[in-house]
């Protein structure tokens, strides 16, 4: 008897800030693609029944395979990374139980940044890992402008 749980594995770019405002991180790379900050973790009611979440990366990520455990200050197994590209994540999802979900997921980010309303998401850019600008809200950058 096969058993559905109530599990998805979502991605955004956008996350919030300590002021609730909407913010997105971003890497410009002259003469190279604009890099991402990204985020793919779990939603769902089964969460509880999870223990981990193996996320496979694009080949060419250097560390391509990614173990994220349950644990309380990360129930949705959310793993964090940056990228220029969309493409499909292998993600199998480890049961308490011992089972395992196999999911591949079309990462979309691109399409939450784009249907911000203008003025309503915080650009933030970043070189080696340290904030070097912030587009105030209401200055948006267009997400054809920002690649």
């Amino acid at each position: 008897m096969k058993h559905w749980y109530d599990l998805r594995v979502v991605d955004s770019a956008i996350e919030m800030d300590e002021e609730g405002e909407q913010v997105v991180h971003y890497e410009p790379r002259p003469g190279r693609h604009t890099r991402y900050k990204v985020t793919i973790r779990l939603e769902g009611v089964d969460l509880p029944y999870v223990e981990a979440v193996t996320y496979r990366l694009h080949r060419t990520f250097k560390e391509r395979t990614r173990r994220v455990d349950r644990r309380i200050l990360n129930p949705d197994c959310a793993l964090t990374i940056w990228t220029w590209g969309l493409f499909v994540v292998r993600v199998v999802i480890h049961l308490k139980s011992g089972h395992q979900i196999p999911v591949d997921h079309e990462l979309h980010y691109d399409e939450a940044i784009r249907a911000v309303p203008p003025g309503k998401v915080r650009w933030i850019a970043r070189r080696d890992g340290e904030a070097i600008r912030a587009v105030p809200p209401g200055k948006v950058l267009p997400w054809s402008a920002s690649r």
